[in-house]
Parts: structure tokens; C-alpha cells; sequence
């Protein structure tokens, strides 16, 4: 590769934010039968994950670094998602989303059948009702994305809104109802797959759109301004067989946000699941 052409492959990984992105890290499955992860939280340090695969599976794993830089990752262990009357079976479900909120609650969206489960660290899960949309949203593309607030507000919106002319709806849940709080504009074909609100407060939506490959992007906002049609961190580069669907936003130790990302394979064992790591300058900073 000549100087010219790698100057402007380089120039290409970067978000106009100075984000930069490392190569993809392929997760180590260990023997366990996983596939289809389409959500991903990471602890606070960046060297644990938990992810929802489309059949109710979550996924514990542990993440490999060397200097800070992501350079593999392992499944420890896999289980069915428990409810009230025992596992929730592949035929019931398309779990796509997770979060986490600060009591140590687990959030999870199903896009199948427009529901949102609380899963608490003890007792047992309990089910949302669907937020009031009207039956206009695509049957298998509703609540792709959950996340919550560092007040423990639930934040939804689903992948698809029914229209290319109709905005997403974003939905809160306080604790006792769900409220519209803002449409979101569609943009440039992108589907929302994935959120998460950084330690900082900030939001960050994962889209993807296809065509002759994945590809994806991240926006950031205030999503309590209406106005407010989010920033464009990143962007890949190319279209890729890899479909990212989960996100993860975190700080490092230098106080970098750092934004984590799972692949759906779509169960073809012959797709690996990856991980790709995006590093986000501070504000006011430049890599």
C-alpha cells in the first residue's frame, strides 16, 4: 500500500469526531452453542460482558486486553432467559436489545412481541406492557433497542418505524406508564439496532443499513431535545459480512468514552461473532 493510499485508509477509520476504531476481535465461544447476539453491556472496567442472543440466551464472557486495547474475548458461560413459568422458549421470543440499570436490573427488549422485561438480581422477572404504538410498526422490527437512564428510566424505540416517511418513536418508561418523548428522523436508510447512555450521560444510537454489505453507524444526542437530530461519530468505512446490532458506552481509565459493539451472525456458524472497539476523543481533544 503506498503512503497515499494508507493516509486516506486511515483517514476513512475515523469519525468526524475523532473517533477511532481497532479491528474487529473474533468472541471465543469455549464449546458453547451461541449465536445471534444482537445486545452487549460491558462492566465498568471493560473486561466483562453479558449479551441477549435473538433465542433468549444470555452470554457471560470475559474480555482480553493488552494496554487498554481490546485483543480477544471468551464466553465463560450461557443459560435460557428464566420467566415466570421457566424458560423462555426460541419460538416465543426475538430478544434483541439489553441494558442495565444502576440497581442492577437487567432491561431487555423483544421485538416479536413488542414487550420489555425487568430481570432483577434476585426474584423474579417481570414483563412491561408494550408501549401504545399503533399497529403500524413491521411485525418482525419492533423494539430492537433498549437503555437506560442513570435515574432508572427505560428508553426504547423500535427498528423500524412502518413507513420511510415516518419517523421513529422514541418511548420512556418512568416506573408506571409509557411516554412518547420525541420522534426520531429516518436518515440516509440507517436502522436503529442498538443504544446505550455512556457514564457521562451522553447517548449513543448503533444503526445499520445494508447494501452490498453492513454497514454502520453511530449517532450521539440529547434526546431531550426535540431538535436535536444527533451527532455522527462513526461511520464503517465499508459494507461488511459482520452486522453489528449490540453497543456498550464506557469510559476507560484516561476518560475516553469507549463504544463496544457485538455482530450478529444470524446463527451461520460459518460467520464469525466479532467484537469492534470505537475510542471517542474528550471533548475538545483530537486523536
Amino acid at each position: 500500500m503506498t503512503l497515499k493510499f494508507a493516509l486516506i485508509a486511515a483517514l476513512l477509520a475515523l469519525g468526524p469526531t475523532g473517533a477511532s476504531a481497532q479491528e474487529p476481535v473474533r468472541l471465543s465461544l469455549n464449546g458453547h452453542d451461541v449465536g445471534g447476539l444482537s445486545g452487549v453491556e460491558l462492566t465498568p472496567d471493560g473486561l466483562h460482558f453479558v449479551a441477549v442472543s435473538d433465542r433468549g440466551l444470555l452470554v457471560h464472557g470475559d474480555l482480553i486486553r493488552e494496554g487498554g486495547r481490546l485483543t480477544g474475548a471468551r464466553v465463560t458461560s450461557s443459560g435460557d432467559l428464566v420467566g415466570p413459568e421457566g424458560p423462555i422458549r426460541p419460538a416465543s421470543v426475538d430478544s434483541e436489545g439489553i441494558a442495565i440499570a444502576p440497581d442492577g436490573r437487567m432491561i431487555l427488549s423483544f421485538e416479536g412481541d413488542e414487550s420489555v422485561w425487568i430481570v432483577p438480581p434476585e426474584g423474579t422477572p417481570t414483563r412491561l406492557p408494550a408501549p401504545p404504538d399503533p399497529n403500524e410498526l413491521h411485525p418482525n422490527a419492533r423494539y430492537e433497542a433498549v437503555a437506560v437512564t442513570d435515574d432508572g428510566r427505560i428508553l426504547t424505540l423500535p427498528e423500524r418505524s412502518g413507513h420511510k416517511a415516518r419517523p421513529f418513536p422514541m418511548w420512556l418508561h418512568d416506573g408506571t406508564k409509557w411516554t412518547r418523548m420525541r420522534n426520531l428522523p429516518r436518515i440516509d436508510d440507517f436502522l436503529p439496532v442498538g443504544a446505550d447512555f455512556a457514564p457521562d450521560g451522553t447517548f449513543y444510537l448503533l444503526e445499520r443499513k445494508f447494501e452490498i454489505g453492513f454497514f454502520a453507524r453511530i449517532r450521539r444526542f440529547d434526546i431531550f431535545d426535540p431538535e436535536d437530530e444527533g451527532e455522527v461519530v462513526y461511520t464503517s468505512p465499508n459494507g461488511s459480512t459482520l452486522n453489528y446490532e449490540g453497543l456498550s458506552a464506557w469510559t476507560d481509565e484516561a476518560g475516553n468514552t469507549r463504544l463496544t459493539l457485538v455482530s450478529d451472525n444470524n446463527f451461520f456458524s460459518f460467520v464469525p461473532t466479532s467484537l469492534l472497539e470505537i475510542s471517542l476523543a474528550r471533548q475538545g481533544e483530537s486523536r
